[in-house]
């Protein structure tokens, strides 16, 4: 096809970015010129995501490589006044597309505002891939230093290489940056803190957790059948199943699992009135009556269960935001148990939901204190979505 230019919209010394016009069909494109090739542009042109522009040619010559890709009618996504439905729905959406590219193992490196469009669709675009790479295992650290100042965390200027968390360190900032409500940012203040923190390795180690924390995507879906089952783990399991020796009572250690900076067992047996007082942050739900009394702070991942005494008897939380020893607990069985000191007396049980779907869950119980931590996820290779502290 030929194409007349329309409009000059970027010139770097790597290129040129146009908007240009099919001359026989009138339709709008982006063509981008630039040195080299550009190995991601290739691997994202025989690949389709809704919330990709779709990549239509790409050619080489001389060192030169032109490329045409889908014109997204549409306003960078930082010029757009979002509601909290918005927001939260643009988050899933760049939580889906990351997650595909992760997949791929391709970095973005240079996610920010301006180059995610919001359609005409309600749904986003992740524009400009210029700074974008593969993951390679074997190097300690980029090759070419690339992105935005503000939104790079520091491995992109050399520090080591850059991989999924670099991502979701900017997916952090970006999202904080479109957050207009103040009380929202404080909200999702804890969310935001982790993504963006400076070491690698105290981020979330993947998207998911990301979309988990901002959307609670497991809480609500799976909540009946998790419930179901805790009861039936808990009027069964403990009573029927011999205790553990009071020698093997040391190795359990659910005190230890922290929610930020507290021991999440230090909640229990509170009144919630002071655990809202002192939150001092808005909740999701505060059902007060029956026997599913909660009070919800899902977008900071933790919901508090408790009586007619207003006297919290139990947590479930994500294990994205917990940690034990340092350590996310949004991790698979064996590595779980490692972390827990494999522990013998950690036995994994598997039930079924009120979906008839396979759930996983193992208990560290405290036979002297009468509390402990369960642990929950779809399948022993996958990683843990929810823990109740009982």
């Amino acid at each position: 096809m030929e194409y007349e230019e329309i409009e000059l919209i970027k010139r770097s010394e790597e290129g040129i970015v146009q908007l240009v016009k099919g001359k026989d069909t009138g339709k709008l494109f982006i063509r981008k010129v630039r040195k080299g090739q550009p190995y991601v542009y290739f691997i994202l042109e025989g690949c389709t995501h809704p919330y990709l522009p779709k990549i239509y040619e790409i050619s080489t010559k001389d060192g030169v490589t032109t490329i045409i890709e889908e014109y997204i009618e549409g306003q960078p996504i930082g010029y757009v006044h979002l509601s909290k439905k918005q927001f939260l729905s643009v988050v899933k959406d760049l939580c889906a597309v990351l997650e595909f590219l992760h997949k791929m193992n391709i970095i973005h490196r240079d996610l920010k505002p301006s180059n995610i469009i919001y359609a005409e669709d309600g749904h986003i675009r992740l524009i400009d891939f210029d700074a974008a790479r593969m993951v390679k295992g074997e190097l300690e650290q980029d090759t070419r230093l690339l992105g935005t100042k503000g939104y790079a965390p520091p491995e992109q200027y050399g520090f080591a290489q850059t991989d999924a968390r670099t991502d979701i360190f900017a997916l952090g900032v970006t999202l904080e940056q479109i957050l207009e409500d103040k009380i929202q940012k404080l909200c999702y203040k804890r969310i935001i803190r982790k993504c963006t923190n400076l070491d690698p390795k105290r981020r979330y180690q993947s998207v998911r957790q990301v979309r988990n924390a901002f959307l609670g995507i497991k809480w609500y879906g799976l909540c009946g059948g998790i419930m179901l089952a805790f009861a039936i783990f808990s009027c069964g399991y403990f009573q029927n199943e011999p205790m553990e020796p009071k020698r093997a009572a040391a190795q359990r250690h659910p005190d230890q699992i922290l929610w930020g900076d507290v021991p999440v067992h230090e909640y229990v047996g509170r009144y919630i009135d002071d655990i809202v007082e002192e939150m001092d942050v808005p909740y999701d739900t505060y059902t007060d009556g029956g026997s599913q009394n909660r009070c919800s702070y899902r977008n900071q991942g933790i919901v508090f269960f408790f009586d007619d005494k207003h006297i919290v008897s139990r947590i479930a939380m994500d294990p994205a935001v917990s940690t034990f020893n340092g350590e996310s607990l949004d991790v698979n069985q064996e590595k779980l148990i490692e972390m827990m000191g494999n522990p013998t007396f950690a036995g994994w049980k598997e039930k079924k939901d009120e979906a008839d779907e396979d759930i996983y869950y193992v208990d560290f119980y405290d036979s002297d204190a009468k509390w402990g931590a369960v642990f929950y996820m779809p399948s022993p290779e996958e990683e843990a979505y929810v823990i109740y502290i009982d």
